[in-house]
């Protein structure tokens, strides 16, 4: 009975967790929408283990690709490279390249696919 109540502590302690990173990524989804970068920048910082923070970072980036520093995007790009994501913002940043005509990034960057 003992280990009962302990696991049934745990599993609440874990759901106060995730209810608390899910209110803390909504709100730094609004501030990113807002353009609030100090709260965006506190709350992100508190995330950075929660299941749902790449696609925050993804946010982040692509809100105003030409702006976003080339090494924060290929960090992210090399951090998990075969996830959707990933290619999302790897096709993207790959059209700003081609479109400055910055080819030695973008073939550093180019891997071919299956896609007709």
């Amino acid at each position: 009975m003992r280990h009962l109540t302990l696991a049934s502590v745990l599993i609440f302690a874990a759901m106060a967790v995730q209810a608390d990173g899910q209110t803390d990524f909504l709100a730094a989804e609004q501030a990113l929408k807002s353009g609030d970068r100090a709260r965006f920048e506190q709350l992100s910082a508190s995330l950075r283990d929660y299941p749902l923070y790449p696609y925050l970072r993804f946010a982040e980036l692509t809100r105003n690709l030409e702006a976003a520093p080339d090494d924060a995007i290929e960090s992210f790009i090399a951090d998990d490279p075969d996830s959707q994501l990933a290619d999302r913002l790897r096709l993207a940043y790959l059209r700003l390249l081609a479109k400055a005509s910055r080819w030695s990034v973008y073939v550093r960057l180019y891997r071919p696919d299956d896609s007709v």
